[in-house]
C-alpha cells in the first residue's frame, strides 16, 4: 500500500516546479535549460576554460534517478572553486553544456533518496562533500544540501520536507549560521520539526570528549576524519538544539511591529514639529492569510502572548474588518491584547493593509476536509494527512477538549493493557476508534447507550473511550448531557469525526433528549439568522456518541408525558446494558487482585495518565496505508459482519443498527496500532 502512495505523491513536483524551471531563461537569453537532462546528450567537458579538470563531481537528480545538473569542485592555487554545469538548448536547437546553475527553484542534492524514504528523518548540510559525509554518521537519515553555497538557501526547492523530523548541520563559520538560520525558518514554515547542531560548539569538541579552539568551517566532512561514526552522532544529537524562530512581526507604511507593540508612524507636520510615534497596541503576530476550503471567510490568522506568557491565536475575518472596530477589539481584548482604546479603528486599517505571503485554510469542525485534491484529518493541534498538504486551521469555535499526555506506548501499557479480556471496555475503545471510519464507510452517525444502576462502572466504561482521543475525566474529554441545544451542537462540531462522551442521560430533560439524538446522528444544526436576515451556516459533523445513563434510552424518553419513543430514535442510539451478568458490572472478570473496585480505579488511573495518543495514531497509521483501500477493507468487514449476525430479509431499523455495530467490529479489528 506504501508503495502505491509513493508512486504518486511526488508528481506535482516532477511535472511541475522542475519542468516550469527549465523553461525560465535570464532577460534577452533564447536558450533553455533542459531538466532532465535526455539520452543522447553530449558528453559531459573535461575541464573549465580557467579552473581546469574538477576535483570533485557532484549529481543532482530528480525523484527518478534521472540526471538534473552537476556541481564541480576545483582545486587551485587560491583556494577550491565550486561551478555549476548544467545542459542547455540554443535557439537553433543546439546541446550545451554550460557552467551555470539551473533556474530557481532549484533542486536540493538527495532528491531521489527523499523520494524512496518519504519516512526517513533528514540531516540538512552546507555543502554536497558535507552531506555525503553526514550520511555514513546517520546512515538512517536522508542527508541533503542545497546548491549555490550558504546564500542560496531561499533558492532551493524545501517542499519534500515539509512535516519531517529534520537536523541541520551548518559550518561552523558565521555564513554556516546564516545558513542554518534560513534554512531553519523555511521549514519551520513547512511544519518541520527542526532541529539545529550548534556546530561551534561540536567543532570545539574533541574525539575524547576534551575542549579544544573550534576550527572556522569546520563540517561534517571534516569530522567524519577524526571521529568515531557512532560517537560523533550521539556528541551531535546532543548538541541539537530545536529552531526557536522568533516573533513573525509585519510593518508596512507608516506602521512598525516590534517586541514594544503596532505603532503608527506619524511624520511632522511644521518646521518645528517632531513627528510621532502613537502606540496602537501590544505585539502580535500576522501568521498567514485565512480561508475556507471554498474561497470564503478570508481572513488574517493572528498569534500574540497574554500578559502571563500564554499564546493565543485566533483568526480574523476581512468581513470584520468592515464593521464596528470596537467589537472586534473587544474580543482580542477579552483574550489579553492590549489596544489602544481611541486608535481602534487604526488597528483594523493595519489588519487590512496587512500582506503576508503564506496561505492557510480555515475550516469549522475538526476531521476529514478534502483540501486541494487532499485528504486531511484535522484536530486542534495538527492535521493529518500527505507531507506537503497546505496548513489547515481549525476555528477556534470548533475547539474539543482534545488533549494528550505520554506516548502511544504508555496508553497501550496503560488502558489497552487492563482493557484485554474485557467486552465492553474492548467495545468502548473500539468505538471511540470508529469514528473516523464513519466517512470511510460512508454510514451516518449514530451511537452507543450504556445503562444500568449506580457502580456498575458506566462512567468508567466512558473514561476508557474518551483516553483515545484526550483526558479520560471530566473536566477532560468527558462532557455532561446537561448542556442546550446550542451547547449540544458546538459539542458534536468539536468532535466531528471522533467521538462524542456524554455522561448521564437522566440530568437532560426528556424533550431537548428527543431533539438531540436525532441532531447528534444526523450531524446539522439548526439554521440560524445572522443580524442582517441572511442565513448562517449550521455547525455540522459526523460522529459515533458514546453515552450513559441509568435508564434505557425508551424510558428516559417516555418521560415526556408519557410519548413513545420512535423507532429512529432508538436506533440512532442503541441501548447497551451495562451489567455483563458475571458480578463485575461492565468487566468480564474481577482483575488480577479480585477486586471489581479495585480493577475501576486502575482504569481510571490509567485514562488520565496516558491518553490522547492512539485515535491521532489510528488515523495516521490509517492515512499511510492508503484511504482507498482501508474503506474497501472497512466495507467488507462490515459486509461480513451483517452476513453472519443479521438474517436475511431483516427489517431495516434492524439492518441500521447492525451496519454501525459492523463498522465498531471494524474499527476493532482493523488493528492499525
Amino acid at each position: 500500500m506504501n508503495a502505491l502512495l509513493q508512486s504518486d505523491k511526488f508528481a506535482p513536483l516532477i511535472a511541475g516546479k522542475l519542468a516550469a524551471a527549465a523553461n525560465k531563461t535570464a532577460p534577452g537569453d533564447d536558450s533553455e535549460c533542459i531538466v532532465p537532462v535526455p539520452d543522447g546528450a553530449p558528453p559531459l567537458p573535461e575541464s573549465h576554460r580557467d579552473l581546469g579538470k574538477p576535483a570533485v563531481m557532484w549529481t543532482y537528480r530528480d525523484p527518478d534517478g534521472n540526471v538534473i545538473f552537476h556541481i564541480a569542485r576545483f582545486g587551485t592555487p587560491d583556494g577550491k572553486q565550486i561551478r555549476p554545469l548544467s545542459l542547455w538548448r540554443t535557439s537553433n536547437g543546439r546541446l550545451d553544456w554550460r557552467w551555470k546553475g539551473v533556474p530557481e527553484p532549484r533542486p536540493l542534492y538527495g532528491l531521489d533518496k527523499l523520494v524512496t524514504s518519504p519516512d526517513a528523518p533528514v540531516v540538512v548540510c552546507e555543502s554536497e562533500k558535507a552531506a555525503d559525509a553526514a550520511a555514513s554518521i546517520f546512515p538512517n537519515s536522508v542527508c541533503v544540501t542545497s546548491p549555490g553555497g550558504s546564500q542560496a538557501a531561499e533558492k532551493a526547492d524545501w517542499a519534500l520536507l515539509a512535516d519531517r523530523r529534520v537536523i541541520i548541520w551548518p559550518d561552523a563559520d558565521e555564513p554556516g549560521l546564516k545558513y542554518a538560520n534560513a534554512v531553519a525558518a523555511i521549514l519551520h514554515g513547512q511544519s518541520c520539526d527542526v532541529l539545529v547542531i550548534e556546530a561551534m560548539a561540536l567543532a570545539g569538541t574533541a574525539p575524547d570528549g576534551s575542549q579544544r579552539e573550534p576550527e572556522l568551517g569546520w563540517d561534517a566532512a571534516d569530522a567524519i576524519g577524526e571521529w568515531d561514526p557512532n560517537a560523533l552522532r550521539k556528541a551531535a544529537v546532543n548538541l541539537a538544539k530545536p529552531y526557536e524562530p522568533g516573533p513573525q512581526f509585519v510593518s508596512w507604511g507608516d506602521f512598525s511591529v516590534t517586541a514594544k507593540g503596532l505603532h503608527l508612524n506619524k511624520k511632522a507636520r511644521g518646521e518645528d514639529a517632531e513627528p510621532e510615534k502613537v502606540w496602537i497596541a501590544a505585539p502580535f503576530e500576522v501568521l498567514g492569510v485565512c480561508r475556507d476550503p471554498y474561497g470564503n471567510s478570508w481572513g488574517k490568522w493572528l498569534r500574540w502572548r497574554d500578559a502571563d506568557g500564554r499564546v493565543h491565536t485566533r483568526h480574523i475575518s476581512d468581513a470584520a474588518l468592515q464593521g464596528d472596530p470596537s467589537a472586534l477589539c473587544a474580543g482580542l481584548a477579552d483574550e489579553g491584547l492590549s489596544i489602544n482604546r481611541t486608535q481602534q479603528r487604526v488597528l483594523l486599517t493595519y489588519l487590512g493593509g496587512c500582506s503576508v505571503k503564506s496561505r492557510m485554510t480555515l475550516v469549522r469542525h475538526t476531521g476529514w476536509h478534502h483540501i486541494g485534491g487532499i485528504e486531511v484529518f484535522v484536530l486542534p493541534n495538527e492535521t493529518i494527512g500527505p507531507r506537503g498538504a497546505e496548513r489547515v486551521i481549525l476555528d477556534s469555535s470548533a475547539t474539543g477538549p482534545y488533549d494528550a499526555r505520554g506516548s502511544l506506548k504508555d496508553w497501550q501499557g496503560g488502558v489497552g493493557t487492563l482493557a484485554s479480556g474485557h467486552t465492553l471496555p474492548v467495545l468502548a475503545i473500539s468505538a471511540a476508534l470508529a469514528g473516523p471510519l464513519l466517512h470511510l464507510a460512508g454510514q451516518e452517525g449514530g451511537g452507543l447507550h450504556v445503562f444500568g444502576g449506580s457502580s456498575r462502572g458506566k462512567t468508567t466504561l466512558l473514561q476508557i473511550a474518551a483516553s483515545v482521543w484526550g483526558r479520560g475525566a471530566t473536566p477532560g474529554y468527558v462532557r455532561a448531557w446537561r448542556a442546550t441545544a446550542n451547547g449540544l451542537e458546538g459539542a458534536a462540531a468539536s468532535a466531528a469525526d471522533t467521538l462524542l462522551v456524554l455522561d448521564e442521560l437522566g440530568v437532560i430533560d426528556a424533550r431537548d433528549a428527543q431533539s438531540a439524538i436525532y441532531g447528534l446522528a444526523n450531524g446539522a444544526g439548526k439554521a440560524r439568522a445572522t443580524r442582517d436576515g441572511s442565513l448562517r451556516e449550521p455547525k455540522s459533523w459526523r460522529i459515533l456518541t458514546l453515552s450513559s445513563g441509568e435508564l434505557p434510552v425508551e424510558a428516559k424518553l417516555t418521560e415526556d408525558r408519557g410519548k413513545r419513543a420512535r423507532a429512529g430514535q432508538l436506533v440512532r442510539l442503541l441501548d447497551l446494558p451495562a451489567d455483563r451478568g458475571m458480578g463485575f458490572g461492565v468487566f468480564d472478570h474481577a482483575g488480577p487482585d479480585r477486586d471489581a473496585g479495585k480493577l475501576a480505579k486502575a482504569f481510571k488511573y490509567a485514562a488520565i495518565s496516558a491518553y490522547g495518543t492512539a485515535g491521532p495514531e489510528f488515523v495516521r497509521r490509517v492515512i499511510n496505508e492508503n484511504i482507498d483501500e482501508v474503506a474497501n477493507i472497512i466495507r467488507d468487514m462490515i459486509r461480513g459482519f451483517i452476513e453472519t449476525n443479521i438474517p436475511a430479509g431483516a427489517d431495516g431499523q434492524i439492518d441500521r443498527a447492525a451496519q454501525r455495530l459492523g463498522l465498531i467490529a471494524a474499527a476493532g479489528n482493523l488493528r492499525p496500532l
